[in-house]
């Protein structure tokens, strides 16, 4: 990636010191097709980034990485591996590339289950009715003196008929009663 700065370096090298290409290219230490680019466009910025990432040495051994994760992910904190020691076993099984795709597999593969993980959480049972009775208590007569909360006219529609109740306990027996 191409910073403003060097850009703006590349082009006064070009057009104001008028420097040969190649001594332009072993100073900023870019390539060719790079200063060419820069002096033919007006872009102030170039970023490169890759589509996809091509797997050619770790595709082969992504059932035995798969396992070795999920096994890892199972065990407490202390007992789990590092990346490297899981780079080290898969060494040890004949894997002969290097630890930066297991690492940039592993930290995929995290992010993609975890991310599976938290869509499955549904609950399924509530507390009775005490949060909602609370936060609903301006429509119920709860005790003696419950007077109302302004700004908590939805409230009362949901509860119908006035219930008079003494206590949330006494609340909470009559929704599990109904």
């Amino acid at each position: 990636m191409l910073v403003v700065e060097t850009i703006a370096k590349i082009r006064r090298a070009y057009f104001v010191q008028k420097k040969p290409i190649k001594s332009i290219c072993r100073e900023f230490r870019v390539s060719r097709k790079v200063v060419r680019k820069v002096i033919r466009s007006q872009a102030t910025e170039f970023r490169y980034e890759r589509g996809r990432q091509p797997l050619p040495r770790i595709d082969p051994w992504r059932a035995q990485l798969d396992g070795l994760l999920l096994a890892d992910q199972g065990k407490p904190a202390r007992e789990r591996l590092t990346l490297i020691r899981i780079f080290e076993e898969l060494r040890g099984l004949g894997y002969e590339g290097r630890y930066d795709a297991v690492r940039r597999y592993a930290k995929r593969w995290r992010t993609e289950r975890g991310a599976v993980m938290a869509e499955a959480y549904v609950p399924l049972s509530f507390a009775p009715a005490y949060r909602r009775a609370n936060r609903l208590h301006a429509g119920l007569g709860l005790g003696e003196g419950a007077g109302r909360e302004p700004g908590r006219g939805g409230a009362r529609a949901f509860f119908t008929p006035r219930l008079r109740v003494a206590s949330y306990e006494e609340l909470n027996a009559w929704l599990l009663d109904r």
